[in-house]
């Protein structure tokens, strides 16, 4: 959560009308908005260094957080267009923002004793949704964002 924390603080930054939100996003939400939420945390089966003596924590572990981007627009090219341009720049924050890169370098956790830092993070992939809905014209992409962490213990 400290990722996503982290991600839609950046985020919110980007212009007053869009709202972001640390979820998720539904079709009631504002005309404008981004949506941040955790969707997977997965080990790397090869990185358990103990193999079940002592710990049975892996050492390298990743999650897959979804950014949603959401447009509604009456008009259809003005939704398409706003909906691009948004989607654009969201994904090149996430890519290359000089605030959130030094940010993410340094994020670190620490419970019971072990300490879990950030390793790498990428954009994997990026899926678009169009459609009308209620006269309006409705666009949501999607961009999969993968973060890798090491955990190391004392």
């Amino acid at each position: 959560m400290n990722f996503v924390s982290m991600v839609a603080a950046r985020l919110d930054l980007i212009d007053p009308d869009v709202m972001v939100f640390r979820r998720k996003l539904y079709n009631t939400d504002p005309a404008q908005a981004i949506g941040v939420a955790a969707e997977n945390w997965s080990p790397n089966p090869q990185s358990y260094e103990m193999l079940g003596q002592g710990t049975s924590e892996p050492s390298i572990n990743r999650y897959d957080v979804a950014v949603q981007c959401l447009i509604k627009d009456s008009d259809e090219q003005r939704g398409i267009a706003v909906s691009s341009k948004l989607s654009k720049m969201v994904r090149g924050i996430l890519l290359a923002d000089p605030p959130l890169r030094d940010s993410l370098r340094v994020l670190s956790s620490k419970l019971y004793g072990v300490t879990e830092r950030t390793l790498k993070w990428s954009v994997p992939s990026q899926r678009y949704l169009s459609q009308e809905l209620s006269g309006q014209f409705v666009y949501l992409s999607t961009i999969q964002v993968q973060l890798e962490t090491e955990s190391t213990h004392g």
